[in-house]
């Protein structure tokens, strides 16, 4: 049986229908969006921005009423959202494009705005396992990287023949963009170019773990990777196992809810386990969900998964080529993990069961099912008071 990063490919423009007799204004859009009217519609950041937010909420309908001045975009799967829930969203639509004047990306601007975050108490002193394909040598994981071990092919030197590992690094830890820019990561390559990895490797990885806790200070494991359940009981058991036994020894687990979804009941293994905790993405409707009927109450919480620009692994010396952007619930997790860093370096001492418990009382309701959206979206400004 494989594990796999489950890796999701950026979606095309969908295409728009327009119900007739609605007459559609694309200034109502803008308005809502910027308050100057007067500006080009076609060449501005915001208009380009909110493309990207119809690709991301699957909006198959807009509905626009000029004289309430009203804006309704309805979804592939029938969530509502109107103009009052968009401003409440206002925040999240940031450009994702290239800027030749500010010579840089807006890498995790967006979806630091959207996680309230705070940029204090950086995971200074708090050392993060991260369980992937491994790590590349990248200018923002300078320093970053305390340790590298390959459960696969046994190589001494840091490497990521599949790019997923940095890229989750980058939003751990990375120097730029990061959540927890200052704690120390040890990556435990466990997963192969394709993004895939057998049952024994990640085996071999919680052994080192345990094994290492103490001596390496090990408080967090990020584990952006899973297999679809009931289809290999054995290793689905050492799975299971290995991340109680983790999380038995005091640290915290945090691991993705997969992108099998929408379907009730597809959150992938070790995500399924009770304890740890399992990070969903909320505004990628493939995300993995739980199930009322067999009780499984998961994910516990989600943070932003689309569109995720964090460390390339091919970068070639370009300041264009620096990031990528990637997507899933693999992106969405070290988010949450970041923000675990964090709050560990403030209070070095926290018991990982109270860890949970405040990550999940802290979250912003986003009025989803409970087994789509957990307890909500996480609040990093509430989760470090």
């Amino acid at each position: 049986m494989q594990l796999s990063s489950h890796p999701l490919p950026l979606r095309p423009m969908p295409q728009l229908l327009f119900p007739q007799n609605k007459r559609i204004k694309i200034i109502q859009i803008h308005e809502l969006l910027h308050p100057n009217p007067d500006l080009s519609l076609r060449s501005h950041p915001q208009f380009v921005a909110l493309k990207s937010l119809i690709i991301s909420l699957h909006v198959i309908f807009i509905y626009t009423s000029s004289y309430v001045g009203r804006l309704i975009l309805v979804t592939k799967n029938m969530c509502v959202f109107s103009k009052l829930a968009l401003n409440n969203y206002k925040h999240a639509i940031e450009e994702n494009t290239y800027s030749s004047k500010k010579g840089t990306y807006y890498y995790m601007k967006r979806v630091k705005k959207i996680v309230h975050y705070q940029d204090e108490w950086l995971g200074k002193d708090c050392t993060v396992v991260i369980m992937d394909t491994g790590v590349a040598r990248h200018p923002d994981l300078d320093g970053r990287v305390w340790m590298f071990r390959d459960f696969m092919g046994g190589r001494l030197e840091a490497y990521d023949d599949n790019g997923h590992g940095t890229h989750v690094c980058g939003i751990i830890g990375g120097n730029r963009i990061g959540m927890a820019p200052e704690c120390k990561m040890i990556v435990l390559k466990v997963l192969d170019h394709t993004g895939n990895g057998r049952v024994e490797y990640s085996m071999r990885a919680f052994r080192w773990i345990l094994e290492n806790r103490e001596k390496y200070n090990i408080r967090v494991v990020n584990i952006s990777m899973g297999m679809a359940p009931k289809q290999n009981e054995d290793g689905e058991r050492y799975i299971l196992g290995a991340v109680e036994l983790l999380w038995d020894m005091g640290i915290v687990v945090v691991a993705a809810a997969g992108n099998l979804g929408p379907a009730a009941g597809s959150i992938t293994i070790p995500g399924l386990h009770r304890k740890i905790i399992t990070v969903g993405s909320y505004d990628n409707l493939k995300s993995g969900q739980g199930s009322i009927s067999q009780n499984i109450l998961k994910p516990d919480l989600v943070a932003p998964g689309s569109r995720i620009f964090s460390c390339n692994a091919n970068w070639n010396g370009q300041e264009r080529e620096r990031y990528v952007s990637k997507s899933g619930t693999s992106m969405s997790t070290p988010i949450v993990t970041g923000a675990i860093a964090q709050l560990l370096s403030r209070y070095p001492n926290m018991p990982n069961t109270e860890v949970k418990r405040h990550l999940m009382n802290c979250c912003d309701n986003l009025n989803m099912p409970q087994i789509r959206q957990g307890r909500g979206l996480l609040n990093v400004q509430k989760f470090l008071k």
